[in-house]
């Protein structure tokens, strides 16, 4: 398995969850995912799964949101949802590696 710009399942289960961030965007750049680490000019949360061998170069996945924004709030769970936030759960169905539990969430007072 090599590296991806995206697990293979996320754009359709993060189409609630960006509609929910557009609250925060002003143009189509404001977030980002990037494979690559974290892009200059943007503060990012790091999407990891700690089972995932070294290999598949998970560790250098980000989603972002541009600096002079404000945060939205984001975080990431590989262990369920996070009590108290909105949660969408992000399946990669290809990948063997505990990608059932992973979650990323928003705080619950967002639209």
């Amino acid at each position: 398995m090599g590296r991806r710009s995206r697990p293979s399942h996320m754009d359709g289960q993060l189409s609630l969850f960006l509609r929910r961030l557009l609250f925060y965007a002003s143009s189509a750049d404001d977030f980002k995912w990037s494979f690559a680490g974290k892009p200059a000019g943007y503060h990012c949360v790091q999407i990891l799964e700690p089972a995932e061998p070294d290999s598949h170069t998970w560790k250098d996945n980000f989603f972002c949101w541009t600096s002079n924004k404000a945060d939205p709030g984001l975080k990431w769970s590989f262990a369920g949802p996070i009590g108290g936030m909105k949660c969408t759960q992000i399946l990669e169905t290809a990948d063997p590696h505990t990608w059932s539990d992973n979650y990323l969430c928003l705080p619950n007072d967002t639209p």
